[in-house]
């Protein structure tokens, strides 16, 4: 079997037909408004990933003259009108017969999620990456200033709209990114308060070291979590961020003096 046979059979393992998405809107558990908004979802998340097809194959070209043709075909079929409409432009024909606005749905996107303006970015110390904490908490989580936030990693997907991926390797604990205005968080499978602890230190980079009008990652290391590398205050205030939303101060005062007054 070639290769080129040997990636299409994988199409068998993952059918179109079994999609959880596709069973719903066809079994009438979804309105026509929620498939639209997901469809809204998938224009964004091809879109972004018309960026990283294209990054793709300009690097399969110098490495491997077989890979990059593989990697044209499906590019050529996304991401151009050579065979017929694009994935892209299927997705807006679906979207506009609906009622949404392109312009608006681009607007959007290009300027980056609502929230990005709501954190302060002006001196990067301990002071303001509690500060945004607390904002965090406030936004998200109604200004609880002491109770748990388990629900954390919900919040990044529904509330926030981060596209939020687990990766298994062992050298890398979390990486964020935007792309075209899109956020992404990549979490390093561990165990579940690590994970959650990487989540918390990615959004810390999402609001206050990136821009969402540039595409560009942040690629932590396990290194850089277990504080070998202490001299690099962009980790360091990602590190407070989590700290901070995870166990805010006054959270942890209140349990240590409840502790001490039970005796």
């Amino acid at each position: 079997m070639d290769r080129k046979a040997q990636l299409l059979s994988q199409y068998d393992l993952f059918p179109f037909h079994s999609h959880p998405l596709w069973v719903a809107a066809l079994s009438g558990d979804l309105s026509l408004e929620q498939v639209l908004k997901a469809e809204v979802q998938h224009w964004i998340r091809t879109r972004a990933g018309r960026v990283l097809r294209e990054e793709a194959l300009s690097s399969a070209k110098a490495i491997s003259p077989a890979i990059f043709e593989q990697l044209l075909e499906t590019y050529l079929e996304e991401c151009t009108d050579t065979a017929g409409p694009n994935h892209l432009g299927l997705i807006e024909r679906l979207v506009t017969t609906g009622g949404y606005s392109m312009e608006l749905v681009n607007a959007t996107e290009v300027a980056g999620p609502w929230w990005t303006g709501r954190f302060s970015r002006e001196r990067g110390d301990y002071a303001e990456a509690e500060a945004n904490a607390a904002v965090f908490r406030s936004l998200f989580f109604g200004g609880d200033e002491l109770g748990p936030v388990l629900s954390l990693p919900k919040v990044a997907a529904s509330a926030m709209g981060i596209l939020v991926f687990v990766i298994r390797n062992s050298k890398i604990d979390g990486a964020s990114a935007f792309i075209e205005g899109l956020p992404f968080v990549f979490v390093s499978d561990r165990f579940a308060p690590r994970m959650l602890f990487t989540l918390a230190h990615e959004i810390g980079h999402l609001v206050a070291h990136h821009d969402p009008t540039a595409s560009f990652a942040i690629v932590d290391s396990e290194t850089e979590y277990l504080g070998k590398k202490r001299n690099n205050k962009v980790e360091f205030y990602a590190h407070v961020f989590a700290s901070c939303l995870l166990m805010p101060a006054r959270g942890v005062c209140g349990s240590v003096d409840h502790r001490f007054s039970l005796g």
